[in-house]
């Protein structure tokens, strides 16, 4: 006899925090922005346009590779760091890994606009993470939102 497993749907950005829990050290912040989620998804989607100018420590991203949803990026930072990102992208979702850096984007409908999840996790030993401590790095990624926000009203 052949039982259907339930599904459960579960929306992107309650998927960044289920993703984060298993990622030692991420965080994700979430907040609402007074944009309709498809002309906010096309500002954050332009990661070429739109990662340097909402992260302040990123120069250039350019894509190496595009493959339907699936791309490669190399990454510049403004200190000469430089990773290789490979990247998930569908429409209001976002996944980039590196071999330092974890990052995710998501976005779904609010009332108000849209629902914008930011995830950032450093691969790095627990010593190295701990210097960066949680509480920074989530005031960084609601600068970041506020940016977005900014970058998608202009």
């Amino acid at each position: 006899m052949n039982t259907p497993w339930p599904v459960a749907e579960i929306d992107p950005v309650a998927r960044l925090h289920i993703l984060a829990a298993a990622l030692p050290g991420a965080v994700v912040v979430e907040g609402v922005i007074g944009t309709e989620p498809d002309r906010l998804w096309s500002v954050a989607a332009d990661l070429e346009r739109t990662v340097p100018a909402i992260q302040p420590h990123v120069r250039s991203l350019r894509i190496a590779d595009r493959g339907d949803d699936r791309l490669t990026a190399d990454v510049r930072g403004h200190l000469g760091l430089r990773a290789r990102m490979n990247i998930v992208l569908r429409p209001r979702w976002c996944w980039m890994q590196s071999r330092f850096l974890v990052v995710g984007m998501a976005a779904v409908p609010h009332p108000d606009g849209t629902r914008f999840g930011r995830l950032q996790a450093l691969r790095f030993p627990a010593p190295v993470r701990r210097a960066l401590p949680p509480a920074a790095v989530r005031l960084a990624l609601k600068a970041e939102l506020r940016r977005l926000d900014e970058l998608s009203r202009s």
